[in-house]
């Protein structure tokens, strides 16, 4: 593919200042047909019905073999196999692990397919009465109290572990418009953090939460982008945006310019881990795209140096490999090895059950990942 008409088509395109969700079609929709005028077959990241590819900067990368794919493919293979044994056995699979199978059957096999309609239905079965969803158990502390009984509401598990998974099903067609309002409403309504100036939202509906949590940031900035993508697809009214960019501005005024990341709440001050600040960075970029400004604390450049600069090579980078496809090479190794470690605390692998939930664990992650990266990175490769 002649990647300097792409890269022509996509400057184009981020110069119109239109939000991402209209330049990706138009972006995909472009590459579609110059595939098939100059008589190539297009890939599976070329399709301009494909919404689950994220397109961003100017094309850079040239990630042209499918390794990326092989480590969604045997993450999703290995997760499946401890996810039959799981629910044989009567144990809890929780939601979020759902959640990442669901989108994988959905993107692999298609989003009507039996896999992705049976995975589906697991993930939406967990829906709450609130219309969000919750983790599927109860939470425990180490005295045996229960904090957050199993029929919580939790923002995260709502906004980005579901969330991301209800858009992908609604842009292809699979999935009603309700549960993507359902699910904004119950982050609407969802109770705030006393005395927090954006009025954050808490981390979960148990009461606990209101008043030992603080503004969680991985959780306001995921819910901020949440509301923000479903109203960008014109569902739910664009008054929710004064809501979704306080928490977005709370966030963005909190960044740490001195480590380049987040810490991981209000009330702490240390710097949180790669797989909390990970989804911070990509809930904010997607709501405030690069900018021009090298210097600036403000925009994707910071954040996205800074957290690549805390960590130079890790498996929790791996939801940000997308955002900047150069990295990808040099990501890989980390990545593929955290995609494919072992039980490794006794304490988890002393049973059938807790080796297959450290399975799901280490595994879910990048069962969409690998191939996110491969359709967002690989689209361009080649002439």
């Amino acid at each position: 593919m002649n990647t300097r008409l792409v890269t022509a088509a996509w400057s184009l395109l981020n110069d119109t200042g239109m939000p991402p969700t209209t330049t990706r079609p138009l972006l995909l929709a472009f590459l579609s047909l110059l595939a098939q005028c100059s008589g190539e077959t297009p890939a599976s990241g070329d399709s301009a019905t494909n919404a689950d590819a994220i397109v961003r900067e100017k094309p850079q990368a040239t990630i042209s073999t499918s390794r990326w794919d092989d480590i969604s493919d045997n993450a999703f293979a290995e997760a499946a196999a401890a996810e039959t044994r799981l629910e044989s056995a009567g144990a809890v699979v929780q939601t979020v692990w759902l959640a990442q199978m669901a989108w994988y059957g959905g993107r692999k096999f298609g989003w009507t397919s039996a896999d992705a309609t049976a995975r589906m239905k697991k993930l939406l079965g967990r829906r709450l009465s609130s219309n969000g969803w919750g983790s599927g158990e109860a939470w425990v502390d180490g005295s045996g109290k229960v904090l957050r009984a199993a029929g919580t509401t939790y923002a995260i598990t709502t906004a980005w572990h579901a969330g991301r998974v209800l858009l992908a099903a609604y842009d292809a067609g699979a999935l009603p418009s309700s549960y993507l309002v359902g699910a904004a409403n119950a982050l609407l309504n969802f109770p705030r953090v006393p005395g927090s100036a954006s009025r954050c939202i808490a981390y979960s509906s148990a009461g606990y939460d209101q008043t030992h949590t603080g503004c969680v940031y991985n959780v306001e900035a995921t819910s901020a982008w949440f509301l923000w993508a479903v109203e960008k697809r014109g569902l739910i009214s664009s008054g929710v945006l004064s809501t979704a960019n306080a928490w977005h501005d709370d966030v963005v005024a909190h960044f740490n310019t001195r480590t380049g990341i987040w810490p991981y709440s209000n009330e702490s001050l240390t710097p949180q881990e790669t797989w909390h600040n990970g989804p911070v960075v990509w809930a904010m970029t997607e709501m405030l795209p690069h900018q021009a400004d090298p210097t600036s604390t403000t925009d994707s450049n910071a954040w996205l140096a800074g957290e690549f600069k805390a960590w130079p090579a890790d498996g929790g980078n791996s939801v940000l490999v997308s955002l900047d496809c150069p990295r990808g090479d040099a990501q890989y190794d980390a990545i593929h090895a955290s995609a494919n470690q072992g039980c490794t605390v006794q304490a988890n692998c002393n049973t059938q059950v807790k080796r297959d939930k450290a399975v799901m664990t280490s595994r879910t992650p990048y069962v969409v990942e690998g191939s996110l990266i491969q359709d967002v990175c690989g689209i361009w490769a080649g002439e």
